[in-house]
């Protein structure tokens, strides 16, 4: 089973009862070629996150409903530069200051310059926006809007 278990590529773990930061972080010691990930749980915080960044070929990372934080998110970021898509809604520690962040990171070339953000109910691509002013958000509640041209 674990032989089978270090050539997972897709793992979903939403809303899983029993899952927190150390299991998780136990559970991705396995399985170092995961691609595709979802962790979707309350539970789940920026000390998830430095297990997450060591899964060199991740594209696509679900984290909507966890308490990571912007901080947490650029840790991430530093070990997943496939990253393509990821998933930040409902996440209320994560703020405007992350796309901002990531956008700088695309121009210096240290990210995936097709990457795309779930954040507030909204697709970023991040490619799409010619420069920083071009993000703009308003916040009733936590709706978010970028304007893409």
């Amino acid at each position: 089973m674990m032989k089978s278990a270090r050539k997972l590529k897709t793992l979903h773990l939403s809303y899983c009862d029993w899952l927190t930061d150390e299991t998780l972080s136990t559970t991705l010691t396995l399985c170092k070629e995961i691609e595709c990930l979802a962790v979707s749980s309350f539970r789940i915080t920026d000390q998830s996150l430095f297990s997450i960044a060591k899964l060199h070929s991740l594209m696509k990372l679900s984290l909507s409903s966890t308490e990571v934080t912007d901080g947490g998110i650029m840790e991430l970021l530093t070990g997943c530069t496939k990253l393509a898509s990821l998933n930040v809604d409902d996440c209320p520690s994560v703020s405007i200051a992350t796309l901002y962040s990531v956008y700088d990171l695309i121009r210096q070339g240290s990210l995936n310059k097709q990457l795309v953000i779930r954040f507030g109910g909204h697709l970023v691509k991040m490619n799409s926006l010619k420069d920083r002013e071009e993000i703009s958000y308003y916040y009733p509640g936590s709706i978010f809007t970028a304007k893409l041209k």
